[in-house]
């Protein structure tokens, strides 16, 4: 009776051995003997276009670690949401078309991981109740909307949800403090809340093709920003404010439709690398000599023909000095002319 009951006891690992040899699955990623596959804190199945996951892996319950990335998966069973030792899951790379509903039991969850699924369209409630959750990548998805309840999401400190169909944020997600990297590149969002110097932590901000008209000033707020990406928008102008991010390092403006920047206007003294490739520039202001950390500086144009762009004397004899000094690479247009 006892071996009966013992049997019984093992259909559930039955079932994910019998899976696992289904897929070919190799011993490496996934024992076949159950002592070790019961020992295991840490499961990594990618790469062997798998459409479907064993429900019985929800009970391999001493899991911290989950991998099934890179695969063909169409649907995540709810009873992986009984692995509440879970510390990372990475789903990112499939066919998903949704997330579970009880994704909140994940109670420990720190990392989710879900991009490059391209089909999910909506986020569970029960997501906002990962409290402990520091790193969310959902990016090349389908998702419409973000809940005000984002704001539960205290110790959240990466957020990456570019290449989504979002047309705007919840004032609640600029209230995380801990945030340091925001990634809302090619959305359908066309502003910037002006609350966004409530990130005070914040180093890296993405605002890429979101057709972005102006900036606001309280950008200069983000006194910890390192870098910064804008490309692809619509600006014609940029925020005096700028100047005041002493921590910036890189910048990136390219591809917008910026003519002019008052000749009072101050790029920060910290930068490294400025990109203001492809807009429609025609000089630079004058204090753009200050910068003297500059490894490179690009201003090409693809449109070279229809802008010429006038560089001074003095800012001509910057450029040399960088070149010199820091072996800085500086990309200019074909046609720039040299005034005095």
């Amino acid at each position: 009776m006892k071996n009966n009951t013992t049997k019984t006891n093992d259909n559930w690992l039955n079932e994910i051995f019998n899976w696992a040899n289904e897929y070919k699955i190799s011993e490496d990623m996934l024992p076949r003997n159950k002592e070790d596959l019961l020992k295991k804190t840490e499961l990594k199945i990618y790469g062997t276009n798998i459409d479907y996951i064993s429900p019985a892996i929800g009970k391999l319950t001493n899991l911290t670690e989950l991998h099934f990335c890179n695969n063909n998966l169409k649907a995540i069973p709810d009873e992986l949401c009984n692995l509440i030792n879970l510390d990372v899951l990475f789903l990112h790379d499939n066919d998903l078309e949704s997330i579970p509903e009880n994704i909140g039991n994940l109670s420990k969850l720190t990392i989710l991981s879900i991009f490059r699924n391209y089909e999910i369209k909506t986020l569970p409630d029960s997501l906002y109740d990962l409290k402990y959750l520091r790193i969310f990548d959902f990016s090349d998805n389908k998702i419409s909307k973000i809940s005000s309840k984002i704001g539960q999401l205290t110790n959240l400190e990466q957020l990456i949800l570019n290449d989504n169909n979002l047309t705007e944020l919840p004032d609640k997600l600029f209230n995380l403090p801990k945030l340091y990297e925001l990634n809302i590149s090619t959305n359908k969002l066309k502003t910037i809340s002006n609350k966004i110097d409530n990130l005070t932590n914040l180093e890296i901000l993405r605002i890429n093709k979101i057709g972005l008209e102006t900036i606001p000033k309280e950008i200069g707020n983000l006194t910890k920003l390192n870098y910064l990406e804008i490309n692809n928008n619509r600006l014609t102008s940029l925020p005096d404010s700028i100047k005041n991010l002493k921590n910036l390092r890189f910048l990136y403006i390219n591809y917008n439709d910026i003519e002019q920047l008052d000749d009072k206007f101050c790029f920060p003294e910290s930068l490294f690398q400025l990109h203001f490739n492809n807009n429609k520039i025609k000089k630079l202001p004058k204090n753009i000599i200050k910068l003297k950390q500059l490894q490179c500086i690009d201003l090409t144009n693809i449109n070279e023909c229809n802008y010429i762009l006038k560089i001074t004397q003095e800012q001509n004899n910057w450029m040399e000095y960088l070149k010199t000094k820091n072996s800085c690479i500086v990309n200019l247009p074909n046609n720039f002319k040299i005034i005095l």
